[in-house]
């Protein structure tokens, strides 16, 4: 498995590269999740979307999974977001 992480400032292509990426690849598996495709989403729904992609990602031989802007899909303050990203190194494995 290959891990990535791509950081710099906003709006400087990241994701754009990303998605160039996981499109060249022509792996069969490829989710992108960001903060707008949550929107109204509570924030167990935020958890359980984001775990129930990398749990289906497993069921292909090779997948690419781009999350984008992951310090906005759960707020600063909440406490669900240190639970989110205690999860997601671990579902990376």
């Amino acid at each position: 498995m290959v891990r990535l992480l791509v950081y710099g400032p906003p709006e400087t292509g990241k994701t754009a590269l990303a998605v160039t990426i996981a499109q060249a690849s022509e792996f069969p598996f490829i989710k992108l999740i960001t903060p707008d495709n949550m929107v109204g989403f509570s924030e167990a729904q935020k958890v359980q979307a984001i775990s129930k992609v990398f749990a289906d990602s497993w069921n292909s031989p090779m997948s690419v999974v781009i999350v984008d802007n992951i310090e906005d899909l759960l707020g600063e303050q909440n406490p669900m977001r240190t639970n989110l990203l205690l999860y997601l190194p671990n579902a990376l494995k």
